[in-house]
This record gives C-alpha cells, structure tokens and sequence, in this order.
C-alpha cells in the first residue's frame, strides 16, 4: 500500500488495472507512448476510493479496444459505488 493524496492504494488493485488495458508496467514512463501514458492516468484515476470522478477526455489517445475496456471498468467502479448517475 502507497498514498497518493491521502487515499490508499492498493498495488495488486492497480497491477489488475494495468493487466486489464494491456499496460507493461516494466517500462519507464518516458519510455511510454503517449497512449499508455494515459492508462497510467487512468490507473491513478480508478484505483483509490473516491466519492467524485472528474474526467477530461480520459480516453484519448487509447484505441477503441482499450477505450471499450476503460468504460467497462468505470461501469464496474460505478456499481460498486452508493452513487448513481442521474
């Protein structure tokens, strides 16, 4: 477990994560193309538990495989939560 902002992270939660969108996680970050580095942002979004999501354009620069992957686990994130999206 690390912090990142006062939350919790659990690393096995973000190695699931990364497995998910396909992300080595042996490569530096300056090594990483410009879509991988926005899965690691993606990582960092979904993995501590917070009560508000903000997002801008998270799926940039992903291919769509990746894209349908992002917004099935936000979904899945979103089911696990108390809140609903009106």
């Amino acid at each position: 477990m690390f912090k990142l902002y006062d939350h919790q992270i659990n690393w096995k939660d973000a190695k699931e994560l990364a497995s998910h969108l396909n992300l080595d996680l042996d490569k530096k970050v300056h090594e990483l193309s410009k879509g991988n580095k926005q899965k690691i942002g993606i990582i960092l979004t979904l993995v501590p538990n917070v009560d508000l999501l903000i997002l801008d354009e998270p799926t940039s620069g992903l291919d769509p495989l990746i894209k349908n992957e992002f917004y099935k686990l936000l979904a899945e994130k979103q089911a696990k939560s108390n809140f609903s999206v009106p």
